[in-house]
């Protein structure tokens, strides 16, 4: 969404704008053109995005090229398939703006040294039909992706650290159960704390984000056994608790309160 409005925003006021999304799996590109194409419906807008990729049939090919404001394609599909053909391509070329990198951490060792040469042969062509294009890249957290992009690009980058989204206060809140025998220095259990204390705060005024380990569990069967021996003996939460703390976000290992 960082990269896809102020795009759609060029497109809307300049019709000739062209911009190119470069994703490193078509799995991958085809979950996040169906989140563009729901943008772009919400906006009302005739903005023309086409996958280019080797599925993509022949007879439509040709419209892509002359028809598309977005071309959602991967590296090795513009190495083989758009970069030698550029005389087909020129309404893109002389026109493009916008070139979008998405899991720019992806691109390293032997197969980010291919893409960075077939993105300097990109931007090679676009200088010789008059256009240079602005690189947006997107990456998982890493050491150094302003290093990375400026290498692959052949362009310096400003790293962007800090997102614009508003967001209410945060609390954490952190249970520590109570003791129940001081001289051993033993307290009760977490999984007997009644968790839906949160659940039921009001949800027009808190969102709530916590992760504990489940209060019941079935007999421990071999495989049971196996997950209940975890790291260091600690019991490993189920596959279902798993998936709801990883719906939760990167913070989901705090017990978090926010409000609304």
């Amino acid at each position: 969404m960082g990269h896809n409005l102020p795009i759609l925003d060029a497109i809307i006021k300049d019709t000739d704008t062209r911009a190119l999304y470069l994703f490193p799996t078509k799995a991958l590109a085809q979950d996040q053109l169906a989140e563009l194409y729901a943008t772009i419906e919400a906006l009302g807008e005739d903005i023309a995005t086409f996958t280019y990729d080797g599925d993509t049939p022949q007879d439509a090919r040709k419209a892509i090229r002359s028809k598309a404001h977005i071309v959602v394609t991967n590296p090795d599909m513009l190495h083989k398939g758009i970069l030698p053909h550029h005389t087909k391509w020129v309404k893109l070329f002389e026109n493009l703006k916008y070139v979008v990198i998405d899991e720019l951490h992806m691109n390293r060792g032997v197969y980010g040294s291919h893409v960075g040469n077939v993105l300097r042969r990109l931007r090679r062509l676009c200088r010789f039909y008059g256009s240079d294009p602005q690189f947006l890249c997107s990456s998982a957290t890493i050491k150094n992706p302003a290093e990375l992009a400026t290498a692959l690009t052949g362009k310096p980058v400003e790293w962007i650290q800090e997102g614009g989204a508003p967001r209410g206060d945060r609390y954490f809140a952190i249970y520590n159960p109570p003791v129940v025998n001081r001289q051993l220095g033993i307290r009760n259990s977490a999984r007997e704390f009644d968790w839906r204390r949160f659940e039921t705060m009001p949800r027009q005024r808190v969102n709530e984000i916590s992760l504990r380990l489940p209060s019941s569990r079935p007999s421990a069967g071999p495989r049971q056994a196996s997950r209940e021996a975890g790291r260091g003996g600690v019991p490993i939460p189920s596959r279902t608790h798993r998936t709801r703390t990883a719906c939760a976000g990167a913070r989901a290992a705090e017990c978090l309160s926010a409000r609304g």
